[in-house]
């Protein structure tokens, strides 16, 4: 059971050794799965799993592929999946990360159909998600893949992306759900 306790005038959570044990185990148990279901035998290669009981590994890598750095998740040596972020054949554009890596053939940036495509549209929630696992690859994990300027161009990227131009020329801040990655504008009837 956890129990708290003031300490220093602030109260800390003390947690009992079998709750301790018991939540360890269950974080390397996930630990486990999401590295033996995620991740497909080509090298760096880490792909989304739908929700549905029968679900197979999507046949694209996307975005949410980088989640798991969001919690500190992977080993290092999954890392080499962030060889592909910031290159602009794979998932960087001039104006924001895609959704799904552009080599795929389904990969479209697309004004028809319903607004809310997850097939290469940059979406804001997930470019935080991704710059945060990003942030954690950076400053928790030994590697030589993905450096600060990476993160810093990326971040300016995100934070450019975050206005929009009127009609009368005025520019105010911004987030729309999902913009297009080349230019940061919103898809029609958005705005």
């Amino acid at each position: 059971m956890a129990t708290r306790s003031p300490s220093a005038g602030s109260l800390k959570w003390r947690i009992s050794p079998i709750l301790r044990r018991k939540f360890r185990e269950k974080a390397t148990a996930l630990k486990r799965l999401v590295q033996e279901r995620l991740w497909t035998s080509k090298p760096g290669s880490s792909k989304v799993l739908p929700r549905s009981a029968d679900a197979r590994l999507a046949d694209v890598r996307e975005l949410h592929g980088y989640t798991p750095w969001h919690f500190n998740l992977p080993d290092a040596e999954y890392s080499i999946a962030w060889k592909q972020i910031m290159d602009p054949g794979a998932f960087s554009l001039r104006m924001g990360l895609t959704t799904a890596e552009q080599c795929h053939a389904r990969f479209t940036l697309s004004y028809q159909g319903h607004e809310c495509q997850w097939n290469g549209p940059s979406w804001p929630y997930a470019t935080s998600v991704t710059l945060t696992a990003m942030a954690n690859l950076l400053n928790n994990y030994r590697q030589k893949l993905c450096q600060r300027e990476r993160l810093f161009r990326a971040l300016k990227i995100y934070a450019g992306s975050h206005q929009l131009k009127k009609e009368d020329g005025a520019v105010v801040p911004w987030i729309d759900e999902n913009l297009n990655p080349l230019t940061a504008i919103g898809f029609p009837g958005r705005a």
